[in-house]
C-alpha cells in the first residue's frame, strides 16, 4: 500500500497550501489538537473510526489480569465488542442490569464457564477479539489516510459493503446500493474527479470480456451476437457483417474490430453512465438487470460499479439546467454527454468495517481477502 503521489508541481503546492500551512499556523498558535485534525483525511469514515478507538483502551490496560468485578464503562465496552462480533440476539443498546445475562449467554456460545463473571478465560478471549478488531480498524484508517479524497464533495464507493456514499467533508449526504466487481475481476482502488454524465450510452465491450466470454460463444453459436443485440464495427464506427470477420484474429494484444451493444433500454449499461478519469476503464453506470440490487451479495460485475437509482445520483451531480438537459435527452432516448460543472471527487475504497449511528463497530466481510495480506504488509513497515 503506497501513498498516491502527483507528478504535477502545481498539485503539490496546492496540497501544501491547503493542508500543511494551516497546520503550521495552528501549531504556532498553540493549538496542537487543531493542527493534527487539520491534516487528517476529511472523511466521515475516518472520523467515525476515531470515536471507537477509546473503546479498545480498557482491553489493553491489563484487561487479562484485571478483577472479576468491572465498572460500568468497562461493561459497556464489552457490550459493544460483543455487538460488533455479531452477538445481537439479546440486546440493541447497553443496559448494565442485563450485562450478566448477556455475558453468560456469550460464554455458553463460546464453550466457556457460563457464570456471567469476567474470569481469566473470558477476559483472554475478549482481549483477543478486541485486538483483532483494533487491528482491523487501524488497517482501514490507514487505507483512508494513504489515499485521501481530492475534493470537499466526494462520492465514496465502499466496495465490500456494496454501497456508494455522497459526502461533504465529514458529513454523509446520501447513499446508494451498488454492484461491484467479482473477486476474479475486482473493482480497483481509484481517486479521481467526476467529469460527465452520458445518456443512453453504447457499450464497447472490453477486450478481456470479448476474449473470455464473447468469442467462445460466437464459436459455439453463430447467432450469438444477434441474440444478445451486439454488433461489430471497425474503429471508424462502420458496421461489419459478423460473417466477414474471423473470431480467431482477435486477442488481448490485437483488436481488429470492435464488438459493442448499441444504446437502448436493454443495454448492459442501462440509460446512464457516469465518467471519471482513470487507467482501469472503470465507471459508474445504470444496468438493465436492476433486480440484482435485491441480492445481499452483489459482487457480480467485471469491475465497473452499477448504481441503483442512477437518476437520483445524476440529480446530486448536476446543476438544475444540466439536469433538465439530461431529462430531455432521456425523454428523446438520445445519447449525449453532459459535463459535470461541480467539483465532485470520487474515491473507490476497500473498507472492511464501519461505525453505525449508535457508535458500534460493524464488521464487513473481506470480499477480496485483502485484510490479512495488507495487515502483514503494515506490520513489516512498523
Amino acid at each position: 500500500m503506497g501513498i498516491q503521489r502527483s507528478n504535477d508541481s502545481a498539485d503539490v503546492r496546492a496540497m501544501t497550501d491547503s493542508l500543511v500551512f494551516p497546520a503550521l499556523k495552528s501549531i504556532k498558535n498553540g493549538q496542537l489538537a487543531s493542527a493534527l485534525s487539520s491534516i487528517e483525511p476529511q472523511s466521515p469514515f475516518y472520523r467515525q473510526f476515531k470515536t471507537v478507538i477509546p473503546q479498545f483502551q480498557i482491553f489493553f490496560n491489563h484487561f487479562v489480569i484485571g478483577d472479576v468485578k468491572s465498572n460500568a464503562s468497562e461493561k459497556e465496552a464489552i457490550w459493544r465488542l460483543l455487538q460488533s462480533s455479531g452477538f445481537y440476539q439479546f440486546f440493541n443498546s447497553f443496559e448494565e442490569k442485563d450485562f450478566e445475562l448477556v455475558l453468560t449467554s456469550w460464554q455458553k456460545s463460546n464453550h466457556l464457564i457460563a457464570n456471567g463473571e469476567l474470569n481469566f478465560e473470558t477476559r483472554k478471549l475478549l482481549y483477543n477479539i478486541a485486538m483483532e478488531h483494533f487491528y482491523k480498524v487501524s488497517l482501514n484508517m490507514e487505507r483512508i489516510r494513504c489515499y485521501p479524497p481530492n475534493a470537499p464533495v466526494c462520492l465514496w464507493v465502499n466496495v465490500p459493503e456494496f454501497r456508494l456514499y455522497a459526502c461533504q467533508g465529514e458529513k454523509v449526504l446520501d447513499n446508494w446500493t451498488v454492484i461491484v466487481g467479482q473477486p476474479k475481476t475486482p473493482t480497483p482502488i481509484i481517486t479521481s474527479t467526476m467529469s460527465h454524465v452520458l445518456t443512453y450510452p453504447q457499450w464497447n465491450i472490453p477486450p478481456s470480456i470479448v476474449v473470455g466470454e464473447v468469442l467462445p460463444e460466437m464459436r459455439r453459436d453463430p447467432s450469438y451476437l444477434n441474440r444478445k443485440g451486439y454488433v461489430i464495427t471497425n474503429w471508424k464506427g462502420e458496421y461489419i457483417d459478423p460473417s466477414q470477420v474471423s473470431v480467431y484474429s482477435y486477442n488481448l494484444n490485437s483488436h481488429p474490430y470492435n464488438i459493442m451493444q448499441p444504446p437502448g433500454a436493454d443495454n448492459a449499461l442501462g440509460i446512464l453512465k457516469f465518467l471519471f478519469d482513470n487507467d482501469n476503464t472503470v465507471y459508474l453506470h445504470d444496468t438493465n438487470g436492476r433486480y440484482l440490487f435485491t441480492r445481499k451479495y452483489r459482487a457480480l460485475s467485471h469491475g465497473c460499479i452499477r448504481v441503483n437509482e442512477p437518476q437520483r445520483l445524476a440529480a446530486f451531480l448536476l446543476e438544475k439546467n444540466q439536469l433538465a438537459l439530461m431529462d430531455n435527452q432521456l425523454a428523446k432516448k438520445r445519447s449525449g454527454h453532459i459535463k459535470i460543472s461541480k467539483q465532485v471527487g470520487i474515491c473507490i475504497r476497500y473498507i472492511t468495517c464501519r461505525v453505525d449511528e449508535k457508535g458500534n463497530l460493524i464488521l464487513i466481510p473481506d470480499l477480496y481477502k485483502k485484510d490479512a495480506i495488507e495487515q502483514a504488509q503494515l506490520a513489516e513497515l512498523n
